[in-house]
């Protein structure tokens, strides 16, 4: 079995994802990265268009290359003493993952999610908890890559955080998720359930 994994670094400047195929090397495969420029939107329809987008591609991942089995592993944010910037970025995290949840698990025969904080993240990729971008960027497959210096760190991190995946003891397994179940539904007043 392939072991597929993606890593996520969701940010309103610039979102990156990094597809790789665990093979000992973690060597990328794919990457993508999407910037919302509109800020004048409200943080919203900024977070479900990123989410929209980054799910999208995903998608287009598992369809090219065919993955069965795939570990999507996403950077949770951390409070930096902005309660409102941090409210955005949990945003951000919760609409891509529930299209991971709604969408995207649906196309494969199993799928895995990793939380992971950017200090895990940074030590898998540097050794260190307290790496600079700078430290990230040279220890990524992104080093050499000619982008500008904002992109080539969200591609380094989006690596980093993919590392996680089988690594961290936060892997939860996202197919055939069932803890909820109907208990009572109604339809003009009456009850319906047990008709379906």
């Amino acid at each position: 079995m392939k072991r597929w994994c993606i890593g996520v670094d969701p940010g309103f400047r610039e979102t990156g994802a990094v597809l790789f195929l665990d093979e000992g090397e973690e060597t990328p495969v794919a990457a993508a990265t999407w910037s919302c420029t509109n800020t004048a939107d409200d943080d919203l329809p900024r977070a479900v268009a990123l989410a929209g987008e980054v799910v999208t591609q995903i998608i287009a991942w598992i369809r090219k290359y065919e993955i069965e089995h795939l570990d999507i592993s996403i950077e949770t944010p951390i409070y930096k003493r902005n309660a409102a910037t941090f409210i955005k970025q949990i945003r951000l995290l919760q609409e891509i993952e529930s299209g991971i949840f709604h969408i995207v698990e649906g196309e494969v025969k199993e799928l895995w999610l990793t939380e992971v904080n950017p200090i895990t993240s940074k030590r898998l990729a540097t050794d260190s908890g307290k790496a600079t971008k700078a430290d990230m960027i040279r220890c990524s497959p992104y080093r050499d890559t000619e982008v500008r210096a904002h992109t080539k760190e969200t591609l380094a991190d989006a690596w980093a955080h993919g590392l996680a995946a089988w690594t961290t003891g936060t892997r939860v397994r996202v197919t055939g998720l069932r803890v909820a179940e109907v208990e009572n539904e109604y339809e003009d007043g009456h009850e319906v359930s047990g008709e379906h």
